[in-house]
């Protein structure tokens, strides 16, 4: 019998059948010939097809070896690279139609999947795909190490795996990618040290390693790329200081170092990089001088070096660098004064120098920067007037002078910056009145003149300032009445009038419905409370103290249920005290001593008011009409006592807001707690709406339908004389931040949060350029309320420019931010 062998997984039949019953479908029989046995027969499982070579997925396998041997690859790596999410590789699908995959004639080129909510892992086969060119895996939720295996992709050129959650160090077998012109990193959780061996990427353009959490030195061998364009390492763990090898890299374009933990010296040798364009070394421990050597550096356009330690004067010959948009050295040790010479730079945009030890004049050649947009020089020792050439910067948005030493007045050509739109002078030593002529200055959203000398009425053309947003005028001199004027300030948040000399009647102001804060304390105002504050209901602040006020306290501010402060005392206030003000559940600090006051104080407010006896009980109801139902509805309640007909004892009137404020108190047992009846009548007295046993128990809520298409919603709170609300949970059923107060301040701030649940917490205070300047707590908190005070200091202890900076808390699940306002 002739033996012979035949490939198996084939169409192709042997050239010897076996006997029918030595076979079973699917089953094939390979005939071998072997010494001593001829002709013996053995079986064996046919291999499943080969799905890449079905002509589906790649037309005419056989030509296509190389694309075969590729489609093999993505296929075995689909389900681990994609882990919970989806990849439409499939042997029913073109390879040219699956997502991501970018082929040519003989060879998958490039694999790009960006954003596609990928969960697993990097697969090592990645390396077998040996003619890729372009690798992008960015924006998903891969997680584990870089497998060093992708080190064999020759060919590639450029390797993105941005903005993942990898881990581990980076794989120096990367240094075998010799044709890679990118490398994009950045955004993960990788640690170690940079591999020195990336210095062996000859051809890249590009190095992206920032946002990990990579620790060490800087190494020198990255000098060696000698193409390298762009050289991201910041927002990472790195120290020492910088190598002064990297001026070799001739074809830098950019250098951002910000962020980590450099020390030492600016190397001057980086004036060597004669192509830069952006130069950030910001956010570390750097020393010394500002290297004037950096001059040289003809094309620089951003020169950013703010929050280091950097000492001396700020060199003069930094005005050659005609190219550049934005100098920041602030937040460092300069000293001496501001050099003239920086008015010769026409491109520059942004000049900050805050936060140092300046002194001497503001040069009057700053005004020659016509493009500039913004201008920080606050935080400094900076003296003498304000130049009125500041105002030819037609193109200045921010104007912050604050926390400084300057004297005279304010020019009125500040008021010819008409895009200016915040304009902080405050805790100097300016005197005179304020210019009339700021009211033009309609895109300004923050102007702040507090702590100075300044004199005179305010002027009524600030009512036309229509987007602002904050007006800080405290602690001058400032004399005459508040001008009604400044009730058209509909976007006003907060209303800072307060220290000063101002007289008459509070005008007016309900139409300032965005207000938060509202200081009028210490003062000479006269006459009574307008009721209408009440109407404010996102004030959070309301002080008052210090005037010459008389007449009751309204009522109707029970109503600003956002309230936390509220100080009334040292006026001549008078009258009963009203149990309205229970309603005021976010109050933090009720001052009422010495006012001449009556009646009783509900539990929660009566440790705030000792000269009071507690009422025995009062409940209040607050009732809020929505729909067609209408203003002046009157609502009435009593005991629900079965087989008795009710009698009702208590009852008010919806006013023109349709909200009704309803105050329910009894002095004897068994008090106003358990269930009522209710009903509501409209204007003519028709009944609207009846309802039966409303139990009226603390923080129960009810909604009630009236039949004239309207809803009239009751709130119900008791009270017992308690400092905190009956029912009050003893753990909080959120986390988050609570409001800080006082908010602004001067001296510090309160940050109360409360944790549902115990974890790592971390709380920190950023700047609002992000920055963090100072972590107040990073560690393992239980349950519960929290508070910390921030004593408006930085990491170093050093005391922080006036400004607006934000408070974060992350907690376990999540994270949260407030806006604070420092104000001196």
């Amino acid at each position: 019998m002739e033996c012979s062998t035949f490939p198996t997984g084939t169409d192709r039949e042997p050239r010897i059948r076996p006997r029918a019953r030595f076979v079973r479908p699917a089953v094939a029989l390979l005939i071998t010939c072997a010494a001593g046995w001829p002709g013996r027969l053995v079986a064996q499982e046919d291999p499943l097809p080969n799905p890449c070579t079905n002509g589906i997925v790649v037309p005419e396998p056989e030509d296509h070896a190389l694309l075969v041997a590729d489609c093999e690859v993505l296929l075995g790596l689909r389900d681990e690279l994609a882990g919970d999410a989806f990849l439409n590789w499939s042997p029913e699908r073109p390879i040219t139609r699956w997502r991501g995959v970018w082929v040519d004639h003989t060879h998958v080129r490039r694999l790009v999947l960006a954003g596609t909510r990928l969960t697993g892992t990097l697969p090592p086969q990645l390396g077998q795909l040996a003619d890729l060119e372009t690798l992008y895996i960015l924006e998903n939720d891969l997680t584990g190490p870089i497998p060093p295996e992708i080190g064999q992709l020759k060919s590639l050129r450029w390797l993105a795996l941005s903005h993942n959650d990898l881990t581990g160090p980076i794989p120096p077998e990367l240094s075998g990618l010799t044709s890679l012109q990118g490398l994009y990193l950045h955004g993960n959780g990788l640690t170690g040290t940079i591999p020195p061996e990336l210095g062996q990427l000859q051809e890249l353009r590009v190095l992206n390693l920032r946002g990990n959490e990579l620790s060490g030195s800087i190494p020198s061998q990255l000098s060696e790329l000698s193409n390298l364009t762009a050289l991201y390492l910041h927002d990472n763990g790195l120290t020492g200081g910088i190598p002064p090898q990297l001026s070799q890299l001739t074809e830098l374009e950019l250098l951002a170092l910000q962020a980590n933990g450099l020390t030492g010296l600016i190397p001057t040798e980086l004036a060597l990089l004669t192509r830069l364009n952006w130069l950030i070394l910001s956010d570390n421990e750097l020393t010394g001088p500002v290297p004037s050597q950096l001059a040289q550096l003809a094309d620089l356009r951003q020169l950013v070096l703010h929050s280091n330690r950097l000492s001396g004067e700020i060199p003069p010959d930094l005005a050659r660098l005609t190219s550049l948009e934005e100098l920041d050295l602030s937040s460092n040790d300069l000293t001496g004064t501001v050099p003239p010479e920086l008015g010769q730079m026409p491109e520059l945009l942004e000049l900050v120098l805050s936060g140092n030890q300046l002194t001497g004049k503001i040069p009057p050649e700053l005004g020659q920067l016509t493009r500039l947009g913004l201008l920080l020089l606050h935080g400094n020792g900076l003296t003498g007037p304000i130049p009125p050439e500041i105002g030819m910067l037609a193109d200045l948005q921010f104007l912050w002078l604050q926390d400084n030493q300057l004297t005279g007045t304010i020019p009125p050509s500040l008021g010819d910056l008409a895009d200016l739109r915040e304009m902080l002078l405050s805790n100097n030593g300016l005197t005179g009145t304020i210019p009339p002529e700021l009211g033009g200055l309609t895109e300004l959203r923050s102007l702040g003149l507090q702590e100075n000398g300044l004199t005179g009425p305010i002027p009524p053309e600030l009512g036309g300032l229509s987007r602002l947003a904050y007006l800080l005028l405290h602690n001058n001199q400032l004399t005459g009445p508040i001008p009604p004027d400044l009730g058209m300030l509909t976007r006003l948040s907060l209303l800072l009038l307060s220290g000063n000399a101002l007289t008459g009647e509070i005008p007016p102001l309900d139409q300032l419905e965005d207000l938060e804060l509202l200081w009028l304390h210490d003062n000479r105002l006269t006459g009574s409370i307008p009721p209408r504050l009440g109407g404010l209901t996102r004030l959070r602040e309301l002080l008052l103290s210090g005037n010459a006020l008389t007449g009751p306290i309204p009522s109707e501010l029970g109503r600003l249920a956002r309230l936390q402060f509220l100080f009334l005392h040292e006026t001549g206030l008078a009258g009963r005290f009203p149990p309205e003000l229970v309603w005021l559940t976010r109050l933090e600090d009720l001052r009422v001593q010495g006012l001449r006051l009556s009646g009783c104080v509900p539990g929660p407010l009566a440790s705030w008011v000792d000269q009071l006896p507690p009422c025995h009980e009062t409940t209040s109801i607050l009732a809020t009409l929505h729909g067609d139902a209408g203003p002046g509805l009157t609502l009435e309640f009593s005991r629900a006592i079965s087989g008795r007909r009710p009698d009702y004892v208590w009852s008010g009137r919806t006013d023109e807001d349709g909200i009704l404020l309803l105050t329910m108190t009894s002095l004897s047992p068994p008090g106003v707690t358990g269930l009522y009846q209710a009903r509501a009548r409209t204007p003519e007295g028709q009944v609207a709406g009846l309802w039966y046993s409303i139990p009226l128990n603390p923080h129960r809520r009810h909604v009630l339908y009236l039949t004239r298409n309207g809803t009239v919603r009751l709130d119900s709170v008791e009270f017992r004389g308690a400092a905190r609300p009956v029912g009050e949970p003893a753990v909080p059923a959120t986390s988050g931040l609570d409001p800080c107060f006082p908010n602004p301040f001067n001296a510090g701030t309160i940050i109360p949060y409360r944790l549902a649940e115990a974890g790592p917490v971390r709380v920190e205070v950023y700047n609002l350029l992000g920055q963090v300047v100072r972590t107040l707590v990073d560690q393992v908190q239980g349950a519960g309320w929290h508070r910390l005070h921030w004593d408006v200091r930085d990491e170093r202890s050093r005391a922080l420019a006036a400004g607006v900076y934000l408070a974060g808390l992350h907690y376990p699940g999540g994270r949260q931010t407030r806006r604070l306002v420092y104000l001196k």
